[in-house]
């Protein structure tokens, strides 16, 4: 579980997944497909995704954008990748960039955080491997959870008295 804090509701916040594909090299038994699916909370609104490939634990990670398909409706996050197999080892990771959304009412966000009230958005993701043969055909895993938090919106309060008669300010 892994908590980010943001300090007011324009900041990005980009969260990671993390899967290593664990599968045969023979195609037959190894996935054809990956998606991350994710179920967005509505207080949040979607602003994009990166995604990157590492062959192995002690390589770089490389930019995989183009290689994935955005079905992302709204809320529902669908980013997928398909290929003939996926290779024993290889490992993605998908940063998907959110935002907190502007006119979003949080009251029912509020929660105590060590004795400070705070906004605490929950978050999880998971991860669908698709293969072409066997059963079963897709296997869906948790692969992220994630906790925002936002100090609670500040409110400006000025007051002012006046004579209900002339209008004049009173001190």
């Amino acid at each position: 579980l892994l908590s980010k804090l943001i300090q007011n509701r324009s900041e990005e916040v980009t969260f990671s997944i993390f899967q290593q594909i664990n599968a045969s090299e023979h195609p037959v038994v190894a996935p054809n497909k990956i998606t991350f699916k994710d179920s967005l909370d509505p207080a949040f609104e979607y602003k994009g995704f990166k995604a990157y490939l590492r062959a192995n634990e002690t390589s770089s990670w490389n930019d995989e954008t183009s290689a994935f398909e955005d079905d992302t409706d709204g809320n529902e996050l669908s980013i997928s990748k398909s290929k003939d197999y996926l290779s024993d080892g290889e490992w993605y990771r998908l940063d998907v960039t959110v935002k907190v959304r502007e006119n979003k009412n949080l009251d029912d966000y509020i929660q105590d955080v060590d004795e400070t009230n705070m906004y605490v958005i929950p978050n999880t993701a998971y991860t669908t491997f698709t293969y072409a043969a066997g059963e079963p055909l897709e296997v869906t895993q948790k692969s992220n959870e994630v906790i925002v938090r936002l100090k609670p919106d500040e409110l400006s309060i000025v007051v002012r008295k006046s004579n209900e008669v002339t209008g004049e300010n009173i001190s």
